[in-house]
C-alpha cells in the first residue's frame, strides 16, 4: 500500500477494521478473549508460538484501541488479567464469520483442517461442532 492510498483505505469502514486487526495476532488474542479473561501467560500459552514481545505489543494496542481491557490486581506478586470490553465482544460476529468462513475454504481447497478444536472456542462462537468433520471434534 503507497502513501497515497492509506487515507482512503482508513476512509472506508472495512479498511479502518482490518487496520484496527492488522497483525495475524490481534484476531488470535481476540480470539482467545471470546472465550475467557486470561492472564499474560495463558494467552501466551494459548497463542503458542508469540513472543512476550509481540504480544504486549499487540495487548497494548488492543487496550489504546479500546477493545481489550487491563486489570492490575494490587497482590504480591502483582497479577495481571486481560478482558474483551463491550466494543471487543461486539467483534464476535465477525471473528465467528471469519472462523466459519475459514472452515469452508479450506474444505473446498481439500486443505487439512485444524486436528483438534477448542469446544470453548466452538462454545463461545455459538458454533456447532457439526461445521467440522469428525475427526476435528474434541
Amino acid at each position: 500500500m503507497t502513501a497515497a492510498t492509506v487515507p482512503v483505505v482508513m476512509e472506508c469502514p472495512v479498511g479502518f477494521t482490518l487496520a484496527l486487526l492488522a497483525s495475524k495476532w490481534k484476531a488470535l488474542i481476540i480470539c482467545e478473549l471470546i472465550v475467557k479473561r486470561q492472564r499474560f501467560s495463558a494467552l501466551q500459552h494459548g497463542l503458542g508460538n508469540i513472543s512476550q514481545k509481540v504480544l504486549t505489543a499487540a495487548l497494548r494496542d488492543l487496550e489504546a484501541d479500546g477493545l481489550v481491557r487491563r486489570e492490575v490486581f494490587p497482590e504480591v506478586p502483582v497479577r495481571v488479567e486481560y478482558e474483551l470490553t463491550e466494543l471487543g465482544r461486539s467483534l464476535t460476529p465477525i471473528i465467528r464469520a471469519l472462523y466459519q468462513w475459514g472452515v469452508e475454504y479450506k474444505k473446498e481447497r481439500r486443505q487439512p483442517l485444524a486436528q483438534t478444536v477448542d469446544a470453548a472456542l466452538l462454545e463461545a462462537l455459538q458454533l456447532d461442532s457439526a461445521v467440522l468433520p469428525d475427526a476435528e471434534k474434541m
